[in-house]
């Protein structure tokens, strides 16, 4: 058995074995309470105030930044995408372009 080799498809980096989730669960859950105080002001038609938009612009980045950290120790794109409940292309887009925000 010593001379196995794994081989990944496409060049692509071997899974992210024993890869920490804890930062990536806990900006996913910051991410999603940011979303439910986002949604409640939208929907009683009161805007956020200073301080909460804030906190969700932190959210936002705390979970982009999370998500491109995990990608940089090579857990890979549908990994994340089931972990967060974004799509593969969301995850791939945040890889590419380095948000989840704009065009």
């Amino acid at each position: 058995m010593d001379d196995w080799m794994f081989v990944f498809g496409n060049d692509a980096p071997p899974p992210a074995a024993g890869y920490d989730w804890t930062r990536i669960q806990a900006a996913t859950r910051s991410m999603l309470a940011a979303q439910a105080r986002m949604r409640r002001a939208s929907q009683g038609n009161a805007e956020l105030d200073e301080s909460e938009l804030a906190d969700a612009q932190q959210s936002i980045a705390e979970f982009e930044n999370s998500i491109l950290e995990a990608l940089g120790n090579g857990v890979a794109v549908s990994l994340i995408a089931d972990s967060t409940n974004l799509s593969q292309t969301a995850v791939n887009k945040l890889r590419d372009t380095g948000t989840l925000m704009g065009s």
